[in-house]
């Protein structure tokens, strides 16, 4: 037997559900930018790491099979987790990445890959749990639509955002404010 699905409760405000397609369009964001800040800043992180500049699209490559991987049980773990509890740990792991990379050594990144990866392969399901609970049925497509702009606006702050943070210090600020902001 299978469970059916959600539905918003008819205690849930309006503003519950606006907050609630808030924090997951800046889960969203967030693990989109933490995972394009070392091809954005591939000169900067490959000298720092010490490796040729071309394994930067292996890193990504690396990324998204991770994210792919992670993200046939991620439903599993929000269904488990809740999809509050699972956007969290997909912080979590923001987070630990981005510190993991200031090492600066070739397992850190390969550490902080992984890491990032199981974030970014996280944070649909857990999105999908909770804007599902808060939103009107009639208002999914555009709800699911505002959530998803998290992917190119998480691009868009790590293109402004880690170019002029290494400008003005170093490579290290960028996953810094990245992972603090997570």
């Amino acid at each position: 037997m299978t469970a059916s699905p959600p539905t918003p409760s008819t205690s849930t405000s309006r503003a519950e559900g606006w907050w609630v397609l808030a924090a997951t369009t800046w889960v969203q964001v967030l693990c989109s930018g933490a995972m394009l800040l070392v091809p954005t800043l591939a000169p900067q992180v490959a000298a720092a790491f010490g490796v040729p500049t071309g394994w930067v699209g292996l890193q990504v490559s690396l990324l998204y099979g991770v994210a792919m991987l992670a993200s046939l049980q991620s439903a599993v773990v929000a269904r488990r987790l809740g999809g509050c509890r699972a956007s969290q740990l997909a912080m979590a792991l923001v987070l630990a990445g981005c510190m993991l990379a200031l090492l600066g050594t070739p397992w850190a990144l390969l550490g902080t890959t992984v890491m990032l990866g199981l974030a970014y392969g996280l944070t649909s399901p857990a999105a999908a749990e909770l804007l599902t609970r808060y939103t009107p049925a009639g208002r999914r497509n555009l709800v699911f639509s505002i959530k998803q702009t998290g992917v190119p606006l998480g691009g868009v702050l790590a293109g402004l955002l880690a170019p002029t943070l290494t400008a003005y210090w170093s490579w290290h600020t960028a996953f810094l404010a990245v992972g603090w902001l997570a």
